[in-house]
């Protein structure tokens, strides 16, 4: 029986090789047992030949090399093996039926990234480029570890390539992350950035509500900037759209994005014979990603505390006679309403159930109009009160009027607004305010004959209560 030695190990043939010189009696690769080298690395095996009278001869060229792992190591006809990546593969060499095999054993190098800078782009146009890797166990996975890419972007987790179309400008820094297939795995990571400039047309303001420089603007004002492009509606807030009084107070509201268009809704009315300064920050930016090259910024002068009609007295009057309660609003002397001098105008045992809502149609409505209201053309609307002096036979079950306001003959009303609590003895409540425009803008000819009309509703939580108006009045402010 002959036997192979491989580096020293002892492998069993079945049959005997002859040749010119004697009997083989084995081959090994020699020169060093088990070895092991780097990726990139080379190993020379060699293969002697061992005769019956034990002489030996190199046959490195005659037998023929495998390796078992080719993935991991390759060999050539001359016995040269290449490292190729981590692992371990088996060198065999091979004559006839007689083999000999060594384990070769390839240390990964380090895993690297190798991409030092990533290369900019701009929103609209399409980016490519590829972190690269070396060292450790390829496949590689990719991920972001840290930090985000710029909107529109996407990183291959296979292949590190970072491709799409940016949508946002900026200068976006990350922590990209790689990780190598052996077991375990080895990891590196690397922070890098990508720089995305704003594509098309810079961002810049077209108008502005009120006007640069403008005086005697109401104090019931909304802000707004107008813009060259459709805006990005979350980068309009409260750190980008500011506006402060001369003291650089700044005015709290709230703000809403319509296409191009930012406007700031203050929480309360502005201060009257103030002035106020609004800035836009770059931070503001459109859809494309572009931003105000510098801060924007525009002052204005809000007017005095404006001017009034006085409290004006209606001359008209007129049951609802549908959908309101007993349908016959105050049916006893409802002109007694139009003065204050003790004579009232009475709604008795109001409404047909106990609701609580001014709008319910089981409560009692009377319309009253033609308060003769001059307002300038071209005047601003300020506020409105609708002043009520009136009482209740009772207290009890939460007695109150409610006002409605409308613009148009009837057809269209305001939201109501109600008194407090009314009591047995006549007392005076006032709805609306000098800065309270009843939700709506109004325009002076809202306030003709023909189209204002004010809604008093008698509402409580019984039918058992009467309900005395002794007069109602009107005031509008304007500038």
């Amino acid at each position: 029986m002959s036997e192979t030695r491989v580096n020293g190990d002892v492998l069993t043939a079945h049959q005997d090789l002859h040749s010119a010189q004697g009997a083989l009696r084995g081959e090994h690769p020699g020169r060093s047992r088990n070895p092991v080298i780097k990726v990139a690395d080379h190993q020379q095996f060699t293969a002697t030949g061992t005769y019956s009278d034990n002489s030996t001869q190199n046959i490195t060229s005659q037998v023929s090399w495998a390796s078992s792992a080719s993935s991991v190591a390759t060999i050539n006809s001359a016995g040269l093996a290449t490292g190729v990546n981590g692992g371990s593969s088996t060198i065999s060499a091979t004559q006839g039926s007689i083999s000999g095999s060594a384990a070769l054993t390839v240390q990964s190098a380090p895993l690297t990234i190798t991409t030092t800078a990533l290369p900019g782009g701009s929103v609209g146009a399409a980016y490519s480029a590829t972190v690269t890797a070396s060292g450790g166990t390829q496949p590689y996975a990719w991920s972001i570890s840290s930090g985000t890419l710029p909107g529109g972007l996407t990183l291959s987790a296979t292949t590190g390539a970072i491709t799409g179309t940016p949508t946002v400008s900026g200068t976006f820094s990350f922590t990209v992350q790689v990780a190598d297939s052996a077991t375990p795995a080895m990891i590196a990571s690397k922070g890098l950035s990508i720089a995305i400039a704003g594509g098309g047309t810079p961002l810049s303001v077209t108008s502005t509500t009120p006007a640069s420089g403008a005086t005697g603007v109401i104090v019931s004002t909304t802000v707004s900037a107008t813009f060259n492009s459709t805006l990005n509606a979350a980068t309009v807030t409260s750190s980008t759209f500011t506006l402060k009084d001369s003291s650089n107070t700044a005015v709290s509201g709230s703000y809403n994005v319509s296409g191009n268009t930012a406007t700031l809704t203050p929480g309360a009315v502005l201060a009257a014979s103030t002035t106020y300064t609004a800035t836009l920050t770059t931070g503001i930016k459109d859809v494309n990603g572009s931003a105000l090259a510098a801060d924007f910024t525009w002052s204005f002068t809000t007017g005095g505390s404006g001017t009034t009609t006085g409290f004006l007295a209606p001359s008209s009057n007129a049951p609802v006679t549908t959908g309101a309660g007993d349908n016959n609003g105050f049916e006893t002397t409802p002109a007694n309403a139009y003065a204050g001098d003790g004579l009232f105008a009475v709604d008795a045992n109001s409404g047909t159930n106990s609701s609580a809502a001014c709008t319910n149609t089981g409560k009692d409505k009377h319309d009253f109009y033609t308060f003769n209201v001059s307002v300038p053309a071209g005047a601003s609307i300020r506020g409105i009160e609708v002043q009520l002096n009136a009482k209740v036979n009772s207290t009890a079950n939460t007695p109150k009027m409610c006002a409605q306001l409308s613009w148009d003959g009837g057809a269209t009303w305001t939201a109501a607004q109600s008194t407090a609590t009314l009591t047995t003895t006549t007392a005076t409540y006032t709805l609306g305010d000098a800065a309270n425009n009843w939700g709506r803008t109004w325009g002076v000819a809202d306030f003709s004959n023909s189209a204002f009309r004010v809604r008093i509703i008698d509402v409580a939580g019984s039918t058992a209560r009467t309900f005395s108006l002794d007069a109602l009045a009107l005031r509008v402010t304007y500038q």
